[in-house]
């Protein structure tokens, strides 16, 4: 049986024999089956980790881009300076309300008579202040609601931005992830056309092996299959992103590793209590205490000083004094209306301080099942980074000893092929999905713009 090596002399140098194939021909041979680099591609894979402080400059741009174009940000913005505008319509209740009027002259109505005009007072204008003295608090309950709506509304335009800062993050690492995995595939790939192209020059010399060849073929169309599913969830993050950044994307380096080293729960569980979603659930349960407060007093009564004027001449040609008294208001009976509203907002209280501890309870466990993750994931990433240079020895191994000795079979070389390359999918899915777990706990707990460096 001719060895693998002069079968392959023998294709690459015609009617050469076995053993007169030059030394530096099989050697280029053997270099470029070794060879793993991914600029074979285009594309080389930089092995020095990014920094941490090139990683926050790179996503706080991101964010900064996303939170200028984000509809959503912008809405919640919208919707806090109306609540600001809410909590100045209440305080100018208790300024003094003036009201001007004008009436003509009184249509008298005689079946008689017929109808005549009264000459009682002339064309005038009437103007009435109302100043609010006292309401049992109304007034301060309805305004100490307002200002915690609008608390409420800040808060919600702060957790807007820690979501699309979040969904920045979570695409850009996920299509760093897909980039880097279609290099790692298309590295495989080309080592595989290299096999199959050396296996077709031996093939012309040694029709028995074409069973070889097809194995080959197979595992490269294979491969080829796990490229495109790989190259179409580039497309998918990078849609995504695009809808978040608009069409220029950041320039995502590539790097097999990132210097995101990952946060303590303790660390995690202290930053919780500022988290936004949990500030505003607080803020809305406030509200509604203070909106109970706001109804329970309007069953009182309302005193309010009130001044009147008259500018018109009446029938004896004189002008109306000027008038001042007390007005005292007092709604005694509302068929039940307000002992209605009055339980209908200590139920919305109830269930503002249930909402809040709901949230409470999720961020928590959150926070605790994002941290687990990604502990979890960086020991695996660990893990698979050993087995892939454990597996890379393998296959360079048997390769060697299918090359020169023909002590293995071209599926053993295949299967080792297939098993480095997948370590290598693995490490690196691991290792990223690690990273976004990391940033998820972050976002959990409220502090992925400060560890951005970005204000809100």
């Amino acid at each position: 049986m001719l060895s693998w090596l002069g079968l392959a002399g023998a294709a690459l140098g015609g009617a050469a024999a076995a053993d007169e194939v030059p030394p530096d021909a099989a050697a280029t041979v053997f270099a470029q089956w070794l060879d793993d680099r991914s600029d074979q591609t285009g594309n080389a894979v930089d092995p020095v980790p990014l920094s941490e402080d090139e990683l926050r400059t790179l996503l706080s741009a991101a964010v900064r881009n996303a939170m200028l174009r984000s509809p959503a940000v912008g809405e919640s913005e919208a919707l806090w300076g109306a609540a600001l505008s809410d909590v100045d319509q209440v305080k100018g209740w208790r300024w003094p309300q003036v009201e001007i009027g004008s009436q003509s002259q009184a249509l008298t109505v005689d079946s008689g008579r017929g109808t005549s005009n009264s000459n009682s007072m002339d064309v005038a204008l009437s103007l009435k202040v109302v100043t609010p003295l006292y309401d049992f608090g109304r007034t301060r309950g309805t305004l100490k609601s307002r200002e915690q709506s609008a608390l409420a509304a800040a808060e919600q335009y702060a957790a807007q931005q820690q979501n699309n800062a979040a969904q920045v993050t979570v695409y850009i690492v996920e299509l760093s992830k897909q980039r880097l995995l279609a290099e790692v595939g298309q590295s495989y790939i080309h080592r595989l056309r290299s096999l199959v192209a050396m296996l077709a020059e031996i093939v012309k010399v040694d029709p028995g092996r074409a069973s070889e060849l097809t194995q080959a073929k197979a595992r490269l169309l294979q491969a080829q299959t796990s490229l495109d599913m790989t190259l179409s969830r580039c497309r998918d993050a990078e849609l995504a992103l695009q809808k978040l950044l608009g069409d220029e994307l950041p320039v995502l380096p590539l790097k097999r590793s990132w210097a995101l080293q990952p946060v303590g729960l303790e660390q995690l569980l202290d930053q919780m209590p500022a988290h936004p979603l949990l500030l505003q659930a607080k803020a809305e349960s406030q509200a509604a205490q203070w909106q109970t407060e706001a109804i329970r007093s309007s069953a009182w009564p309302q005193l309010d000083w009130v001044i009147n004027k008259t500018m018109g001449r009446g029938e004896t040609g004189t002008q109306q004094p000027w008038e001042t008294r007390l007005a005292l208001s007092w709604k005694v009976f509302q068929g039940g209306a307000q002992r209605a509203a009055r339980a209908a907002s200590a139920q919305r209280t109830a269930a503002s301080k249930l909402r809040e501890e709901q949230i409470r309870l999720d961020l928590e466990y959150e926070l605790r099942s994002a941290t687990q993750d990604a502990q979890t994931l960086y020991q695996r990433a660990d893990a698979y980074r050993e087995l892939v240079a454990e597996s890379e020895l393998i296959r360079k191994a048997f390769f060697e000893q299918w090359y020169h000795l023909g002590r293995r079979t071209l599926l053993d070389v295949l299967s080792a092929e297939s098993d480095y390359y997948s370590n290598q999918v693995n490490e690196v899915s691991s290792r990223f999905d690690g990273y976004n777990a990391v940033l998820r706990g972050r976002s959990g707990a409220g502090g992925l713009l400060q560890w951005l460096h970005v204000k809100g």
